[in-house]
C-alpha cells in the first residue's frame, strides 16, 4: 500500500499540477510528493493557505453597502473607472498592506491617500491613475510575483496634488497616521479622516474665493424634481421649489456645479451634459421622513416650517446635500445653519447661452477680465463678490424690491464718511 500524505488542498493542487507534467515512465508518484512538498515550502499557494488560515476573513469578507455593494479591495466605481483591487492583490500580503486594503473598502471609489511616514502613498490601479494624471514615478513594492504598483508624493505638498486630481472629476480620500509611530516595526494605526470632491472642496489654497463652489442634489419623483444647492466653504444651503425633471436641468445649466448627486441614475448623462459637472453620483435618498429628520436634527428646530420647507422632494434635496457634506468632511458640519428656500418666480431667468454670448461673467477664453461682471465688481470681500455676481445672474423681477435696493445704494452714495469706515472694516475682513 502506497502512503498517505496530508496536505492543504491549495498545496495538493499545485503537487497534482506538477505530477501530470511527470514523465509517466518514472516514478510519478515521487515526483508528485517532491513538488508539493517544494511547492509548501515556497510556492505563493502555500502561503496564500497559510495566511487564510490565520485569518479566513481577509480576503473574502463582503461589505454591504447596497448598490455599488463591495467585496473587500473589489468595488464597482461610481463615477471614476477605478478597479479597486487588481490582479495583484491574490498576492500575500503584509499587514500594512491589509491595513490598506480595509481603508481602501471604505474609501470605495475614491483615491486613497495612505500616509506612510512623510509620503501619502497610493496602490495597484489608484498608484497608476495617480501617476498618469499627476506625472509623478510609478514604482513598485516588492519584485516579481508579489510586485505591488505604488505610488507617492510628499505628505507637505499633497494639496496642490490632490487639488488636480479633484479638478479631474476624481474623489480622493485621506487615509492619515492617527498615532506617532514607535520604535521598530510596529503597526500604527490609520484612520480616513476626510474624503475630497469636486463639490466639497474646502481648501482655500484650491478655491476661486469670488466664485462660488456648488455641490448640486436632485431628488426625484416621478415627472417631478427638486433642486438643492450646497457652498461647501461658506456653509450656504439653498433648495428651490419642485418643478419638472425639465426645469431642474435649466437650473443646473444656469448655476453650473461642480458636482451633482442625482437620485435617479437614469437622468444621470443629462445632468452631467446640462450642469457641465466633473463628477456626477447617482445615489439612494433617503426617504422623506428621513430627511426631514435629519435637517430637523442639524438645525436644531422642531419644524421646518420657519424656513419656507415644506414640499417633501425640497427636504430630501437638502437634506442628501447636507449628509454628504457631513459624510465628506468627517465632521457635523456646523457652519451649514439654515436653508434659503428660492423663489424662481421672483427674478429674471438668464439663459447660459445669453448670459455667454453677453460675457456676463466669462470671456470667450473663459476668464473674468474684460466682463461686464469685472466692470460693476467693486467689492471687498469674496462675500461681497459673490453676491454681486449672484445678483447679476439672476436680476428682480419685483418692483418694490427693486426700489428698495436702489435707495439703499442712494443712501450709501450720499454718506462719503459712513461708506468709507464701513470700507475700512470690510477690508479686514479675510
Amino acid at each position: 500500500m502506497r502512503p498517505s500524505i496530508s496536505m492543504p488542498g491549495p498545496v495538493r493542487r499545485a503537487a497534482c499540477a506538477v505530477r501530470m507534467n511527470v514523465d509517466s515512465g518514472g516514478s510519478s508518484f515521487c515526483a508528485c510528493a517532491t513538488a508539493g512538498a517544494a511547492a509548501a515550502r515556497s510556492s505563493r499557494v502555500a502561503r496564500i493557505w497559510m495566511d487564510r488560515t490565520a485569518e479566513p476573513e481577509e480576503h473574502f469578507t463582503v461589505v454591504p453597502a447596497g448598490p455599488g455593494a463591495c467585496v473587500r479591495g473589489i468595488c464597482d466605481a461610481v463615477a471614476e473607472p477605478v478597479s479597486h483591487l487588481p490582479a495583484e492583490a491574490s498576492a500575500p500580503v503584509t499587514p500594512m498592506l491589509r491595513q490598506y486594503h480595509e481603508a481602501k473598502a471604505q474609501a470605495r471609489d475614491a483615491l486613497l491617500f495612505f500616509r506612510l511616514g512623510d509620503f501619502y502613498e497610493l496602490f495597484y490601479d489608484d498608484a497608476r491613475l495617480a501617476a498618469q494624471l499627476l506625472g509623478i514615478t510609478l514604482t513598485s513594492r516588492a519584485k516579481g510575483e508579489d510586485r505591488v504598483p505604488m505610488a507617492g508624493v510628499p505628505h507637505h505638498a499633497a494639496r496642490g496634488y490632490i487639488a488636480r486630481l479633484v479638478a479631474a472629476g476624481h474623489k480622493v480620500a485621506i487615509c492619515d497616521q492617527m498615532e506617532v509611530p514607535g520604535p521598530g516595526k510596529q503597526l500604527v494605526r490609520r484612520e480616513i479622516v476626510r474624503l475630497v470632491t469636486p463639490g466639497t472642496l474646502v481648501d482655500e489654497e484650491a478655491l476661486e474665493a469670488r466664485e462660488p463652489l456648488w455641490l448640486a442634489a436632485v431628488a426625484v419623483a416621478e415627472e417631478s424634481a427638486a433642486v438643492a444647492l450646497l457652498e461647501a466653504s461658506t456653509g450656504e444651503l439653498r433648495a428651490l421649489p419642485v418643478g419638472s425633471a425639465q426645469e431642474a436641468l435649466d437650473e443646473l445649466a444656469r448655476v453650473r456645479p461642480r458636482e451633482v448627486l442625482v437620485g435617479d441614475e437614469r437622468l444621470s448623462e443629462a445632468v452631467r451634459r446640462a450642469s457641465g459637472a466633473v463628477r456626477v453620483e447617482a445615489r439612494a435618498f433617503r426617504d422623506a421622513q428621513g430627511a426631514e429628520q435629519l435637517l430637523k436634527r442639524h438645525l436644531g428646530v422642531a419644524t421646518l416650517d420657519g424656513f419656507g420647507l415644506r414640499d417633501a422632494l425640497c427636504i430630501e434635496a437638502a437634506a442628501e446635500a447636507l449628509a454628504y457634506l457631513q459624510e465628506t468632511q468627517r465632521s457635523a458640519a456646523k457652519h451649514v445653519v439654515r436653508v434659503a428656500v428660492e423663489q424662481p418666480a421672483r427674478h429674471l431667468w438668464i439663459d447660459p447661452s445669453a448670459a455667454q454670448n453677453l460675457e456676463l461673467f466669462h470671456g470667450p477664453d473663459g476668464r473674468r477680465g474684460g466682463t461686464l461682471l469685472s466692470v460693476v465688481d467693486r467689492t471687498l470681500t469674496a462675500a461681497g463678490g459673490r453676491l454681486v455676481a449672484r445678483w447679476l445672474a439672476s436680476p428682480l423681477l419685483d418692483l418694490a424690491e427693486i426700489r428698495a435696493r436702489q435707495d439703499a445704494v442712494e443712501e450709501l452714495s450720499q454718506a462719503a464718511v459712513l461708506r468709507e469706515e464701513i470700507a475700512e472694516r470690510l477690508r479686514r475682513v479675510l
